[in-house]
């Protein structure tokens, strides 16, 4: 059985973003004319980014490897605190900040917060029939306006699942439209697509695996996926989300297992 696609309802969506933009430390309802760069998303919560380090050091990297910036981690942990305080104050919301040069060839960060939406223990996924491109150069930089990861999210929603799992050209899986994936093997063991065949290198992937020892780079074709003891789905605004449905079959017994639960923890203690 697979899942059916659905509409909708207004109560379904997340409530709405403020109008306004966070550019370069001014609040605009319209952005300048910008090429596309690289962004990075996190949890903000009572002041602070979950990952925070971690989260801008990853912008960092990919604003330099991709647009060739000097960007600085403070300023771009100061832009995300910012952006935080002005969209949520004291409670907690999604942050994301993009670094993109404009037509003049200046640098820019601008950034908008938006909500968290419903809380989830788990979630569902299809398998998207488009194809990932596979690895582009420079490996791992989390791009924006990435149209396939676009069409690829657009196709989850539409089906009203969480999260849409994307395949390379070589028929193994690479991630998901906003996540990593790890797959938990027969011997216990998890594995993620190597950041060379195209993945993300998201924060959350890599604290995993620097921290997990039984976690490692792997190729993972769709037949190690249907016969998964646990998927997990992990990101830096989320954590550790364990998958128990792909296109409408349940993975393992259709529950959170002690893998995710694991993973999940570890995230927080690192957060």
């Amino acid at each position: 059985m697979t899942e059916e696609p659905r509409s909708a309802t207004t109560a379904e969506r997340p409530e709405a973003p403020a109008p306004l933009w966070w550019l370069d430390g001014r609040l605009v309802s319209e952005l300048p004319r910008l090429r596309a760069g690289c962004y990075t998303t996190g949890r903000y919560v009572a002041g602070r980014i979950r990952h925070e380090t971690e989260v801008a050091a990853r912008l960092v990297r990919d604003a330099n490897a991709l647009v060739g910036s000097e960007l600085d981690r403070d300023r771009c942990l100061e832009a995300m605190r910012q952006i935080g305080e002005k969209s949520f104050g004291a409670s907690a919301g999604i942050v994301r900040l993009d670094v993109a040069r404009g037509a003049d060839g200046i640098l820019h960060l601008l950034g908008r917060g938006r909500s968290l939406g419903p809380p989830v223990d788990c979630w569902r996924a299809i398998v998207h029939s488009e194809l990932h491109p596979g690895p582009r150069a420079p490996l791992g930089v989390k791009r924006a306006r990435d149209r396939v990861l676009l069409r690829a999210a657009e196709r989850a929603e539409r089906f009203g699942v969480d999260e849409a799992l994307l395949v390379g050209p070589d028929g193994c899986l690479i991630e998901g439209s906003h996540s990593n994936l790890f797959v938990r093997l027969a011997d216990g063991t998890f594995v993620t697509p190597p950041i060379s065949a195209g993945a993300v290198r998201g924060v959350a992937r890599e604290i995993l695996l620097e921290n997990v020892p039984d976690t490692r780079e792997e190729r993972v074709s769709v037949d190690v996926l249907r016969a998964a003891r646990e998927v997990v789905l992990a990101n830096a605004v989320w954590g550790a989300l364990p998958v128990v449905r792909i296109d409408g079959t349940t993975v393992g017994n259709g529950q959170p297992g002690p893998g995710a639960k694991r993973l999940a923890l570890l995230l927080d203690t690192y957060a």
